[in-house]
Parts: C-alpha cells; structure tokens; sequence
C-alpha cells in the first residue's frame, strides 16, 4: 500500500537537508515534493488572514494598554483627589471662616474636574509609557513575529521504506509528520 508522508520544517534549510537525506535513502526524486509557504503580501497574510492589519495591532498593543491603565488610574486618583481637596477646603472654611486667602481653586475642589484632568495626565502619562515599551521592543528585536518560513516535504513510499522515510525527516529536524493513505 502506498503512503504520503508529509513533514514540518519551519526552516527551508532543514527541508533541503530533508530532501537530500531521502535521496540518499534511494527515494526518487520524483516521489519527493517540496513545497514553501505562501509569501505574504498586505492582502493575503498567514495563514490566509491579513498580515498588514494584524502586525499594525502588534505594534501598539503597549500603547493602547499603557492609555487604558493611564486613564483608569488618572480617573481614580483625579476623583481621590477632589474629594480630598474638598474636604481641606471644607477644614479651612471651618479654622479661619474670614481667610478668602486661603479658598482653594474649584477645580482642585472638585471631583468632577479634578478626575477629568486626572483621566487627560493619566492617558498622557500611560501613553508615553506604553509607546516607549512598544519602540524598545521592536528595536531590540521583540516585536511582531517576521513571516514564518515553513517547508512542507511530502514522500510518496510504499511501506517496506515507511521507517526509512520517517528517519530521514526526523533526522532533518522535522517538527511534525502526518501520514496518509495514498489514493490512487
């Protein structure tokens, strides 16, 4: 019976190696297929998906949680602060009724205008911190994935020369093996 055996090189190098390691088991070549994946192009990515949009959302994934953290936090410690400013400009109002010295300004008396400029510091603040990690990634190397270049190897063999081939494309470094029934 026939079988197709089909290998997993992520490197083409290791598929060429695979290739020449059947020739010398005495697999023909013409029952040897070698076969690259697909170049990648803005319409047509890996996998079949869009490459161009998802290495764009990779390269700001820092940026977009650093402005979510930065507003979040803004906003809460901007509302914590109103109200603390309240509350001193309540104490004051109570210790020296006759000081309009000392009256402190409405917006850092107020919750609803301090958390607003809480949430603007706060995104600023998250923002920057966030584009910094994404920039640093990407300079030292750790940013979206550069396309893979897996190799297919597929052999078509009887099963007297099945453990040869298996061998031979392990021996190459091959991550994964499927075999099937050839039809014929």
């Amino acid at each position: 019976m026939s079988r197709l055996v089909t290998g997993l090189f992520y490197e083409r190098s290791e598929a060429e190696r695979a290739v020449e390691a059947l020739r010398s088991q005495g697999v023909p070549d013409e029952s040897i297929y070698l076969e690259g994946e697909v170049p990648l192009t803005t319409e047509v990515g890996r996998k079949g998906g869009e490459a161009s949009r998802t290495e764009q959302e990779r390269r700001f994934a820092g940026l977009e949680t650093g402005i979510i953290i930065g507003l979040t936090v803004g906003v809460l410690a901007g509302v914590g602060f109103g109200f603390l400013g309240s509350a001193m400009s309540e104490w004051i109002s109570r210790v020296q009724p006759s000081s309009p010295a000392l009256a402190l300004s409405p917006v850092l008396t107020g919750p609803v205008w301090s958390g607003v400029i809480g949430a603007l510091v706060g995104i600023l603040a998250g923002g920057l911190i966030g584009f910094v990690v994404d920039f640093t990634l990407s300079r030292l190397g750790a940013g979206p994935p550069l396309p893979a270049a897996e190799t297919l190897v597929t052999v078509s063999t009887d099963e007297g020369k099945l453990h040869q081939v298996y061998e031979a494309l392990f021996r190459s470094r091959a991550r994964h093996l499927h075999v099937a029934e050839r039809a014929v």
